[in-house]
């Protein structure tokens, strides 16, 4: 058993950094391999365990850098991506006959629907980095679907980020220097609407996004297992407009807090929502996602 704790900011990078994959994953697992979660609906406080257990009578093999991969459900199939950046690929590595490894992971750090997936190599030679083991073929295997309380109906098109995952304001921080700033990265191949953008700014393409009264853009405060609120908004003086978020594109998201009275702590998230047009019929349901969990508490 080889336990391993990913950080948010590696898990970041993994989501942002690949090519999705947008195929149906298969439901099997190899024989007697298999890839499971210790659950199938987590709160944002759980940890989500993963074991991959070898009840076979031969050794299997895991990458030497990223074991795992995230598959991520979007409208276009699954999104497959590695949990960790490697420099290096690494030694591969070694599961015994009836033996387990294993990985933990903060469940608040989930937005959507998602499944592990583990590549699994077949007669490998030991000691060996991954590219050069001369494992006799690899086979993909799947853990059960699961998904986070509170974010069941995430699209998973739009990956959210806060620069931070804890802020600490006190009562002098008012005004402008209580603001948010995230990311808002596309990883789908289409392109989406929201309306984001600085109405001053005629433009459909804007780097910069804005959370404010009358956008798609929202702070939520978490008041009960599963139970989020919106949290007061900042105007735009020229009002806002849809503007284009375009495939594997990042964004800038900016959210003045001014409109706060100045006390609220607790664990809050960011909300996008966004549609396949930028003219959407009157009473078209969005498409939503969301940030990872972040808290903000008193000095």
């Amino acid at each position: 058993m080889k336990p391993s704790n990913i950080f948010l900011a590696v898990l970041y990078l993994a989501l942002a950094g690949c090519s999705p994959n947008a195929t149906e994953p298969p439901q099997e697992n190899l024989g007697p391999v298999y890839l499971t979660v210790d659950k199938s609906i987590y709160s944002p406080e759980d940890t989500v365990l993963v074991t991959l257990r070898n009840d076979s009578e031969e050794s299997v093999f895991l990458g030497g850098c990223s074991a795992l991969f995230l598959a991520t459900k979007t409208d276009t199939g699954w999104n497959e991506q590695p949990t960790k950046i490697c420099v290096w690929e690494g030694i591969i590595q070694k599961i015994s006959p009836n033996s387990i490894y294993q990985e933990k992971y903060e469940a608040k750090y989930f937005r959507a629907a998602h499944k592990f997936v583990a590549p699994v190599g077949l007669g490998c030679q030991e000691g060996m980095p991954t590219g050069q083991a001369k494992c006799t073929r690899w086979e993909k295997i799947y853990s059960q679907v699961f998904s986070v309380s509170g974010y069941e109906n995430a699209a998973g098109n739009l990956e959210i980020r806060a620069q931070k995952v804890e802020y600490t304001w006190g009562p002098e921080d008012l005004g402008a220097s209580r603001q948010i700033e995230a990311t808002v990265f596309n990883h789908s191949e289409r392109t989406y609407y929201a309306m984001l953008g600085d109405g001053f700014n005629s433009s459909l393409d804007q780097e910069t996004l804005f959370v404010a009264e009358g956008t798609g853009g929202f702070i939520e405060l978490n008041e009960s297992e599963g139970s989020w609120r919106a949290m007061p908004r900042s105007l735009l003086f020229e009002g806002t407009r849809f503007v284009a978020l375009r495939p594997q594109k990042t964004y800038r998201l900016l959210a003045d807090l001014g409109a706060w009275r100045g006390n609220e702590t607790g664990q809050f998230r960011i909300k996008v929502e966004y549609f396949d047009r930028n003219d959407p019929p009157p009473g078209t349901t969005p498409k939503v996602d969301y940030s990872h969990a972040f808290t903000i508490s008193a000095p």
